[in-house]
């Protein structure tokens, strides 16, 4: 599942990404403690990371090195809105 945010660009610290300014975010789900998780897989962006922050039930993992959410729609859906999200890979 992929979802794209309308503000940022992509790239490992590139601000280009071809002319477009989009980050796209890959959705993966996993375990982690026993509990369903959402991961949050995208390139380095400051302002994306700071929106991600403010989503209450999003932790950061550090052995992954990603931010995940609990694996429920109405998480998903919040998050998208949170983030600007303009558009999913499976609508």
């Amino acid at each position: 599942m992929g979802v794209k945010s309308g503000d940022e660009s992509s790239g490992k610290g590139n601000d280009k990404n071809n002319g477009s300014n989009k980050v796209e975010i890959h959705l993966r789900i996993t375990i982690i403690g026993k509990q369903e998780r959402i991961l949050l897989l995208f390139s380095q962006s400051k302002k994306l990371e700071n929106l991600v922050r403010k989503i209450r039930s999003i932790k950061w993992d550090q052995v992954l090195q990603c931010w995940h959410l609990p694996c429920k729609k109405e998480e998903v859906v919040l998050f998208k809105r949170g983030t600007g999200t303009c558009s999913t890979g499976d609508n």
